[in-house]
């Protein structure tokens, strides 16, 4: 593992790589084209419309969209009646924007400067685990806390037992790790659900970009007969919703 690794250069070159600008594969996987991460998000998406619908949140609620990139979740979340504001490190991701209604905030997320319960929600998928120094991805954490008045949303991969090999830009902590920190600062999980089973595991990654639909399809009929049974620990990736409990 690399500890020198910058996340906050890393993306601010990927957004700005004419290969990458604009794209899903600017802030999906760069091994995918856009058709395999449209399958990968829309999966995700879906799962996400569940738990939105589930916690039945007011009407222009506030959100934080921590790490947008260029703003596919901001967009749906907005769609959805939110008040969203886009928070990301680089300024040409957030350029890729243009719904005028969605506010947009350059920063890192270990040095946000949000007051404390700004957001009613603070929603950050796919972003954490590319903080490689522990030190920063728990500045980042309570950053997140701090800013959020209820709910913290993340998507990840919640992993039992910490990732012997994995990239250079990725670093993996465990589900206990990242419930101990964020318990510290008095949010605790409410509801959890998963995204993906069958694609996305070391197995099947590298098979999913050649035919990205048939791995959703199958990946939507397994999550719909999942959904509401102990088996639904077993996906690949998770939405967890963490609540913030009074003192």
């Amino acid at each position: 593992m690399d500890d020198s690794f910058n996340a906050d250069k890393y993306w601010k070159d990927r957004h700005e790589d004419v290969q990458f600008r604009g794209t899903l594969s600017s802030v999906g996987s760069k091994s995918y084209s856009d058709k395999a991460n449209y399958f990968s998000y829309r999966i995700v998406l879906e799962q996400y419309d569940k738990v939105l619908n589930t916690l039945g949140l007011k009407q222009n609620a506030r959100f934080l969209d921590a790490g947008a990139g260029i703003g596919v979740f901001s967009q749906f979340l907005y769609e959805k009646g939110f008040e969203v504001t886009a928070l990301d490190v680089s300024a040409v991701a957030l350029e890729q924007i243009s719904n005028v209604n969605i506010m947009k905030a350059v920063g890192s997320l270990s040095q946000m400067n949000f007051g404390a319960g700004s957001f009613d929600v603070v929603h950050c998928f796919d972003v954490l685990y590319h903080i490689i120094d522990d030190h920063a991805w728990k500045a980042a954490l309570y950053g997140l806390c701090r800013c959020s008045s209820r709910y913290l949303i993340l998507h990840e991969r919640f992993m039992r037992i910490r990732q012997l090999i994995t990239a250079r830009h990725v670093k993996n902590r465990t589900r206990q790790e990242t419930s101990e920190v964020l318990a510290e600062h008095g949010f605790f999980e409410i509801m959890s659900i998963p995204t993906h089973f069958i694609a996305m595991r070391l197995p099947t990654y590298r098979v999913t970009r050649f035919a990205p639909e048939l791995f959703y399809l199958c990946d939507r009929y397994v999550l719909n007969i999942i959904d509401e049974t102990m088996f639904k620990s077993l996906g690949s990736y998770h939405i967890k919703v963490f609540e913030r409990k009074a003192a």
